[in-house]
């Protein structure tokens, strides 16, 4: 299994059916909040024909800017903070290292870094010798130069974050995360954003069939990802 899975079939036969939803808040803090029980989850779902539509309409703006408003007082599931203290964002720094951690406990339950401008977009997930997430690295990387997908491997199974844009102009952006198994690919998470550039939104993904952790992090490094290495 390689990148080359990237041009598998999709595989129609098995819809995306979404177990969680969450909303990725970039600023100031890079968080997850989990809007599983909301309004979101239960009127927007990547089944939805909104979810689909080739333009920004203004109901699904209404429905980002009810996901902002829900996602203020929801629960945090994941925080990403920059390591060392004090120092920048991931989204101004060139070369970043953040750790993510739980609200339980406030252990470290992954750390997320890249090696700068020049590693053309590269990350590296690393996990604690007893993590539930993963039993070892996991590097984010593009299918190939100016790709529009990313792709990393866990458990020896390759999954991809596959870019589309749809909407007009600067309008809404859709990331797709597939894996690939037997020849064909399988969606397990939709991530979307109202406008092409933004960094929140919203993220849907089907728990049995990937780690919340993993998807929160690789999603963080796909949209993150320095533009003129894309294009």
């Amino acid at each position: 299994m390689s990148k080359d899975a990237s041009k598998y079939p999709i595989d129609e036969t098995k819809p995306l059916i979404p177990s969680r939803c969450l909303y990725l808040v970039d600023k100031p803090t890079i968080r997850f909040v989990d809007l599983s029980a909301s309004s979101i989850a239960r009127t927007l779902s990547p089944e939805d024909d909104r979810a689909h539509t080739t333009s920004s309409s203004h109901g699904t703006a209404d429905i980002h800017t009810t996901a902002k408003t829900e996602g203020a007082d929801a629960p945090t599931t994941l925080s990403l903070n920059p390591k060392p203290a004090g120092a920048a964002s991931v989204l101004t720094r060139t070369r970043t290292h953040l750790v993510a951690t739980t609200p339980d406990n406030n252990t470290p339950v992954a750390e997320l870094s890249s090696g700068g401008l020049w590693s053309l977009g590269q990350w590296s997930l690393t996990f604690p010798p007893d993590s539930s997430h993963s039993s070892h690295e996991i590097k984010p990387r593009p299918v190939g130069v100016g790709a529009r997908a990313d792709w990393f491997v866990k458990d020896s199974i390759p999954y991809f974050w596959d870019m589309v844009h749809v909407g007009i102009g600067g309008g809404r952006m859709v990331y797709k995360l597939f894996n690939a198994v037997d020849g064909k690919r399988v969606e397990v998470g939709r991530f979307e954003t109202l406008k092409a550039r933004d960094k929140s939104g919203i993220l849907w993904l089907d728990g049995g069939e990937v780690d919340e952790v993993v998807a929160c992090l690789t999603v963080v490094a796909t949209v993150n990802r320095v533009e003129s290495f894309r294009a």
